[in-house]
This record gives structure tokens, C-alpha cells and sequence, in this order.
């Protein structure tokens, strides 16, 4: 694992096209290693997800999702997957990698996306642990639409508009969405060497 790769995927946090949203008054600040304690504890302060939630099982893991082609300009934001398990590409690349929360609200059974089949969701959930064992669900085999949401302790309130998603979900008449969120922080289990870490700045 190379430090560089990591720090390809986070620059694009503070170059991308909502670089103006990343200012210290949103709590924005260099990755340090967590542990599910500590992330349940930000999440319970913030009002966040603690079902469906995921992190990744070792560093391996993390830098094949966030290096995937498919993810890799946009790792934090909104990503939307078919009954199959396949990335649709509804998104609008031109405006920020979190306009795809908007898409939720519009997703229907009977409406025809393009899709990419250079990943899928189930792949995806190989590469995790639960956060809160017990309180992860596996893929639903009826739901019509997988919606994942990627988020990380060190961009702060920005969270905020991540976790919305619940109510997106919850408002689409269609109910038969999945809905989960895949933790991006570095883990202390794994035992990173310090030229491994990730850093912002």
C-alpha cells in the first residue's frame, strides 16, 4: 500500500467542485486512526447512522474501494446500485460528488438506467465488517435499489448532509430501498506504519 494512492483519493476532497465547502468551520481535519468505539461515539453526538453502518476490513480493502475507477473521483459521496447489485450511472459528473443524494428522491422499478458492470455491491460488501454486529443487514434479495453513502469522521459536519439520506429514503414512495453507510477512517487494527497514513494536507 503506497501512501501517494491515498492521497490521490483525498485530495480530490479539497480540489473537487465543492472545494467551498471545505473550511475549518466545518470541522474538516487530517485522518487519524479510529476504532468502531470512537466512531459510534461521533456518530451517537451527531445524530448518525448506526444501522447498516460499515467499515472496512483492513487497509487492502480501503485502497481497492477507494482506487476502483469507478469510485475513485468521487469516494465520498452517494453511489446507487440496482436489484442486481449493479452501479447505476445516473450522476451528474459536472457538479459535486454528493449531488447524487439527489437522485434518491427520483429512483423507480419501472424507470430503464444505465448501468456499469465493472462493480457491484455485493463485491463491495466482501471487502466489510459492521460496525455494530447485529445491527447490519445483509443484501435484501426484494429490495429494488441499493443506496450507499460513504462518509468519514475527519470531514466533520459535512456529514450532516450525508446522513440525510435517511430521510431520502424514507420520503421515496418506492420503500423498497436498501440503504447503507461505508465508513472511510483509517482503524487502528490496522496497525498502519506511520509513512502509510493518510494526511490532507
Amino acid at each position: 500500500m503506497k501512501t501517494q494512492l491515498f492521497l490521490v483519493t483525498l485530495s480530490l476532497i479539497a480540489f473537487s467542485s465543492c472545494k467551498m465547502l471545505i473550511m475549518k468551520s466545518q470541522g474538516i481535519r487530517n485522518p487519524k486512526e479510529e476504532t468502531p468505539e470512537s466512531l459510534i461515539s461521533f456518530l451517537e453526538k451527531r445524530n448518525g447512522p448506526l444501522e447498516n453502518n460499515f467499515i472496512f476490513k483492513d487497509s487492502a480493502s480501503w485502497l481497492y474501494f477507494s482506487m476502483h475507477p469507478r469510485i475513485h473521483k468521487e469516494v465520498i459521496g452517494t453511489f446507487l446500485f440496482n436489484e442486481h447489485g449493479l452501479i447505476l450511472n445516473i450522476k451528474d459528473s459536472t457538479k459535486c460528488q454528493w449531488s447524487g443524494i439527489n437522485a434518491i428522491s427520483e429512483l423507480h422499478p419501472d424507470s430503464t438506467y444505465n448501468i456499469d458492470s465493472t462493480l457491484k455491491i455485493q463485491y463491495i460488501e466482501s471487502l466489510l465488517l459492521p460496525l455494530i454486529p447485529g445491527l447490519c443487514k445483509t443484501q435484501e434479495k426484494n429490495s429494488n435499489f441499493t443506496v450507499m453513502m460513504t462518509w468519514a469522521r475527519f470531514i466533520g459536519k459535512l456529514n450532516d448532509r450525508i446522513f440525510l439520506a435517511r430521510d431520502i429514503v424514507a420520503d421515496n414512495p418506492n420503500k423498497n430501498i436498501r440503504l447503507i453507510f461505508i465508513n472511510l477512517d483509517m482503524q487502528k487494527s490496522w496497525h498502519l506504519n506511520p509513512d502509510q497514513k493518510v494526511k490532507i494536507d
